[in-house]
């Protein structure tokens, strides 16, 4: 009986955005929504956080559609070490910031792998730094959809409390509280989302951070 080949899109998509951005110099952000052997891409554009909404809002509606086995973001975004002891910033702000290339897995369990990896430009030429694998069953991100079905304050508070043993109870706490009780009162989907992306940029970076601190 011939044996089913298994495609493992995680690394797949690493190696293609790898080839992508030295070819081109840049990568666009896209969804790839996997059914069965069926690849479904959506070309993920926007400037500002209002169209970012928008396309958060357009995305889920595609989601909600295909109700996807699983699904993978890749994108191009700036990161930033945290100091405790520093006032936070906006990586996309700092003149510290990092450029990497991040390709994100999403599986209905909410867990799923998160590759980061560091773009060094040398000219025109696109280097590569240690890509960096992380594996979790909290995949609190910003395109995490299935958030939505499992209920995202509910995760927070997991994550949170998982975290709040490690030392960073007052930033998180912080934090928890302004973007639960922002969600909580949300009039519409329209403000939810725009809640959503604003929560993104503040604690995504921070929350990535914390956990590779922890790592290390």
């Amino acid at each position: 009986m011939k044996k089913e080949i298994k495609q493992d899109f995680f690394k797949f998509f690493i190696r293609t955005s790898k080839d992508i951005m030295q070819k081109s110099g840049h990568h666009n952000p896209q969804l790839f929504f996997v059914n069965d052997k069926t690849v479904l891409t959506f070309i993920v554009s926007f400037g500002d956080d209002d169209e970012k909404q928008k396309v958060l809002q357009k995305a889920r509606q595609i989601f909600n559609y295909i109700k996807p086995e699983k699904y993978y973001y890749v994108s191009e975004a700036w990161s930033l070490k945290i100091d405790k002891d520093k006032k936070y910033e906006r990586p996309s702000e700092s003149s510290d910031r990092q450029e990497c290339l991040i390709i994100s897995e999403f599986l209905p369990d909410l867990s799923g792998r998160t590759c980061f990896i560091p773009v060094i430009r040398d000219g025109e030429k696109v280097l590569f730094g240690k890509i960096n694998i992380i594996k979790s069953q909290e995949n609190a991100n910003l395109w995490n959809f299935y958030l939505e079905e499992e209920g995202l304050n509910e995760h927070m508070d997991s994550m949170v409390k998982d975290m709040m043993i490690k030392g960073y109870e007052s930033e998180l706490i912080m934090m928890a509280k302004k973007y639960k009780d922002k969600l909580s009162s949300a009039k519409n989907e329209t403000e939810y989302n725009k809640i959503l992306v604003d929560m993104d940029s503040e604690v995504k970076s921070f929350v990535k951070q914390v956990r590779k601190k922890i790592k290390g």
